[in-house]
C-alpha cells in the first residue's frame, strides 16, 4: 500500500480522533490511546505501510518536540510541593522491588531463567531497560527471551492503559467526593511564585506563542546536548528525558519561564497529539508470529507482576497515608512511562468531573506525581535494575 504524505497524515490524526470519540462515548473508561495503539497494530499487521507514520510527518514532530513538552512538564511542578514528594519516589521504587522480587523466582520456576531475567527489566519502565536485557540476551543467544524483551517494552502499555486508568479514576472520584479546596491549592504557590519574577518583567505584549516555545525550546536544546554526555557518563540514567525536567523544574523555580508554558503558547494540545500518535512508531516491530511464540510468557509475568503491585504497594503507600488507589496507580506508572501517563490522567480526571475548575483542582493534585513516578521507575531505577540483571544472564 503506498500513501501519500496529505493522506498519511489525515490517516494519523483521524485514527487518534476515533480513539478520542470512542473514549467520550465510553466516559474515558476506554482510553484515547488503547483504541489508538491497537488500530495501528492491527492496522500494521494488514494495510499500513510500515513507515506511515514517517510518511505523515509526526515522527518529526515527536523528535522535535519530545524534550519541548519535558520542559513545559518540568515547568508544571512546584518547588516547595517537590521537595515533599519523596514519598512518591518510594512508592514507585517499592513497585520495581515487587516485580523483581515476584517475577524473578516464580517466571523461573515457570519459563525459565533467562525468561525471567529479562522480563524484569523492561517491566520496571521499558525503554532503555528493555535495550539493554534485549542486547544482552542476543549476545548469549537466548532469542526468545530477547523477543520477549521486545515485546514488553512495546505492549506493556496495553495494559497500563487498563489498570492505571481504573485506579485514577477511583483516586479521582474519591479526592472529588472528599472535597477540593481552592484555597488550599492557592497555599501551594511557592514565595517564589509570588514575588516578581524575571519572566515577569518580560513585557506581556511579548509573550506570545513564539516567546513561548522558543523559551522551550531553547532548554530542551540544553537538555539534548547536556543529555548525550551524562547518559554516556551514567550508562543512560541520567539521560535527556530527565534533564529536560529537571531544567523545567528550575527554570520556573528560578522565574526564568512561565508555569506550563506550552498551554500559554496554545500549542500544547498539537504538540500531545503529535506525541502521542509518534510513539505509535514503535508498533511496527510487532509482528503476529512475535505474538504468538510469546504470548504465555508475556501473559505470565505480566500476571505476577500487576497482581503485585495491586496488593503491595497500597501497603506501603498506607504507612506513608496514601490510598489504595492511589498508591496503585504510582505503582503501575512504571507500565506506561511518559507521555502516556499523561495521558490516561487527564482522562481518568474528565471522567470523573466536567467542571473545568475540578478539573484543574484534580490535574495540579494528580499530574506531577504520576509525571514523578514514571521519571523514578521508567527512567532511573529500571536502568539500575537493568545493570544488574545483565550480569544474571
Amino acid at each position: 500500500m503506498t500513501i501519500t504524505f496529505e493522506w498519511a497524515l489525515t490517516l494519523c490524526v483521524g485514527i487518534f480522533l476515533v480513539g478520542s470519540i470512542i473514549s467520550v462515548l465510553t466516559k474515558f473508561r476506554v482510553p484515547t490511546m488503547l483504541t489508538t495503539a491497537v488500530i495501528f497494530l492491527i492496522g500494521f499487521w494488514t494495510v499500513f505501510p510500515q513507515d506511515l507514520i514517517q510518511i505523515s510527518g509526526l515522527k518529526v514532530i515527536y523528535d522535535i518536540c519530545f524534550l519541548v513538552v519535558l520542559i513545559h512538564i518540568g515547568a508544571m511542578f512546584e518547588w516547595e510541593a517537590l521537595k515533599k514528594d519523596w514519598k512518591i519516589a518510594v512508592v514507585a521504587i517499592t513497585a520495581v522491588l515487587v516485580i523483581a522480587l515476584l517475577v524473578t523466582p516464580i517466571g523461573s520456576i515457570l519459563f525459565g531463567k533467562d525468561i525471567a531475567i529479562c522480563s524484569v527489566p523492561p517491566l520496571a519502565g521499558g525503554g532503555i531497560a528493555g535495550i539493554m536485557m534485549m542486547d544482552a540476551a542476543n549476545a548469549k543467544g537466548a532469542t526468545q527471551a530477547a523477543l520477549l524483551s521486545m515485546m514488553i517494552m512495546t505492549l506493556q502499555m496495553f495494559i497500563g492503559f487498563l489498570l492505571t486508568g481504573m485506579t485514577l479514576r477511583k483516586e479521582a472520584a474519591r479526592r472529588l467526593k472528599e472535597g477540593l479546596s481552592v484555597a488550599a491549592d492557592d497555599s501551594t504557590v511557592s514565595e517564589t511564585q509570588t514575588k516578581i519574577r524575571l519572566i515577569d518583567k518580560v513585557p506581556a505584549k511579548l509573550k506570545d506563542t513564539t516567546f513561548h516555545f522558543f523559551t522551550c525550546c531553547l532548554l530542551g536544546s540544553f537538555a539534548y546536548f547536556l543529555g548525550d554526555y551524562t547518559s554516556a557518563v551514567t550508562d543512560g540514567i541520567v539521560n535527556r528525558s530527565i534533564l529536560a525536567i529537571v531544567f523545567g523544574i528550575l527554570a520556573n523555580a528560578l522565574g526564568i519561564i512561565e508555569k506550563s508554558p506550552l498551554e500559554k503558547s496554545g500549542s500544547y494540545p498539537f504538540l500531545m497529539m503529535g506525541l502521542n500518535i509518534g510513539i505509535m512508531d514503535n508498533l511496527k516491530a510487532v509482528t503476529p508470529q512475535m505474538v504468538v511464540d510469546t504470548l504465555i510468557p508475556f501473559a505470565g509475568v505480566f500476571l505476577i507482576s500487576s497482581i503485585g503491585i495491586w496488593l503491595l504497594c497500597p501497603l506501603i503507600g498506607k504507612k506513608l497515608k496514601f490510598s489504595p488507589s492511589f498508591s496503585r496507580a504510582i505503582g503501575l506508572n512504571c507500565f506506561l512511562g511518559y507521555p502516556f501517563n499523561h495521558q490516561i490522567t487527564l482522562e481518568s480526571i474528565k471522567a470523573v468531573t466536567k467542571d473545568p475548575t475540578e478539573q484543574k483542582l484534580l490535574e495540579k493534585e494528580l499530574l506531577p506525581p504520576m509525571i514523578l513516578s514514571g521519571v523514578v521507575s521508567v527512567s532511573v531505577v529500571s536502568v539500575l535494575i537493568a545493570g544488574v540483571y545483565v550480569g544474571l544472564l
